[in-house]
């Protein structure tokens, strides 16, 4: 694999805020990667992103758009359970979405948004073996 992959040329300028989170998760031979992706003017919202690369090459595969956020508070926190389903919570201050996905490189395999969460500023994610999560 190579030292750099490069995931995006629309980065937000403004590194994630929630590092007590994971943004990478390998699944077999792949990597999950989650990153924030700026605003495409200035009245939109930063862009959640998730990305696929493969371990082997370090080649970018797939990109999609989990949900948006509006400051550096609101990237993905991501966990994989025992039963390799991928979950992600998206969203900062209060306001935050749930999302898992059994097939995680499929981005119509992502369940609906689920909004609620914690009363918190930071998303937090942990799950269990049996796939219980705790946010």
């Amino acid at each position: 694999m190579p030292d750099l992959i490069r995931l995006s040329t629309e980065g937000s300028t403004e590194p994630p805020a929630n590092n007590m989170s994971s943004k990478v998760i390998r699944r077999g031979e792949l990597l999950f990667v989650g990153w924030l992706d700026a605003p495409r003017t200035r009245k939109d919202p930063l862009r959640l992103r998730l990305g696929t690369c493969d371990v082997t090459t370090g080649e970018l595969q797939r990109v999609m758009t989990l949900g948006e956020g509006i400051d550096n508070h609101c990237g993905a926190a991501i966990v994989l359970d025992g039963n390799d389903r991928l979950h992600a919570l998206l969203g900062a201050h209060h306001d935050f979405l749930y999302r898992w996905s059994d097939d995680p490189v499929d981005a119509v395999s992502w369940s609906a948004p689920d909004p609620g969460g914690p009363k918190r500023s930071y998303p937090a994610l942990s799950v269990d073996e049996s796939g219980t999560h705790g946010q």
